[in-house]
C-alpha cells in the first residue's frame, strides 16, 4: 500500500474533502505512525519520503490499525476535537490489541516443603 493510499483511507474515514495542504503534514503523520507501528511489534522502522512511496509494513497492520492513527493525527491538524477524540481512542484500542500476545508459558507448578 502506497502511503498516498493510507492517506485516502484516513480521510474517507474522517468524511473530509482531500486538500493538497494536507501533503506536507500528512506525510510526517504517516512517519510518525508507521515509527509506533513498527517499534510495537518488532519490525524494522519504516519511513517514506513521498506519498507514492509503499509503505513496507503487513497490510492487516496498514488497513486495520495505521489508517485510525493518520486519521487521529489529521483531525488534530485540523482542529477536529471531537474526531481527534474518537479516532485517538480507536487507534488506541487496535494498537493495543495487535500487539497483545495470548500464548502462556508452559510451566509445571512447583511446591514447596
Amino acid at each position: 500500500m502506497t502511503a498516498k493510499s493510507l492517506l485516502d483511507m484516513a480521510i474517507n474515514l474522517l468524511g473530509y474533502a482531500y486538500n493538497d495542504d494536507l501533503n506536507r503534514p500528512a506525510l510526517a503523520y504517516i512517519n510518525q505512525v508507521c515509527t509506533d507501528l513498527s517499534l510495537a511489534h518488532g519490525l524494522d522502522i519504516v519511513e517514506v519520503n513521498s506519498l507514492a512511496d509503499k509503505i513496507n509494513l503487513p497490510k492487516a497492520i496498514l488497513k486495520d490499525v495505521a489508517v485510525y492513527g493518520l486519521a487521529m493525527w489529521i483531525a488534530l491538524y485540523r482542529g477536529d476535537g471531537e474526531r481527534n477524540q474518537f479516532f485517538s481512542q480507536m487507534y488506541s484500542m487496535k494498537r493495543q490489541k495487535m500487539t497483545h500476545t495470548s500464548s502462556r508459558a508452559d510451566v509445571l507448578p512447583t511446591t514447596e516443603g
